[in-house]
């Protein structure tokens, strides 16, 4: 059952918003087991993950400035808290942390066969979603 969000409250995913008596909206999570992760928050966690692992080779393999470009936001990442949807615009974020693409280039070009295996991963992550 969904309810106006102007009077009572409303469902979005599994999360249940209210209105309490002083007027303030208090979110109440409706019971979904920790496995039972919304897709969308899967593939948020799965490009954070990954980007945090291609920053370490961009701390590596590029300069320093670069590296300094990108653990700045990627530390804002880390750090914000969030209660309804902890990883919310997650995969926006990243999509401008262009140091992690130089990354992966550069680990295309040094292994051919584990484009394959980005494909597979990228359809599977989309089909999932």
């Amino acid at each position: 059952m969904v309810r106006s969000a102007s009077r009572e409250g409303s469902e979005h995913g599994p999360y249940r918003t209210s209105r309490s008596t002083d007027g303030r909206s208090e979110a109440r999570h409706r019971g979904v087991t920790p496995f039972e992760i919304p897709s969308i928050e899967l593939l948020n966690l799965v490009g954070l993950l990954g980007f945090c692992g291609l920053g370490v080779l961009v701390l590596r393999w590029l300069p320093l400035s670069y590296g300094l470009y990108l653990w700045p936001n990627r530390l804002v990442l880390l750090t914000r808290k969030l209660e309804l949807q902890p990883l919310l615009s997650t995969n926006r974020i990243i999509r401008v942390l262009f140091p992690c693409f130089m990354v992966l280039a550069t680990l295309r070009s040094r292994f051919p066969r584990a484009a394959l295996l980005w494909l597979a991963v990228s359809a599977g992550l989309q089909l999932a979603c």
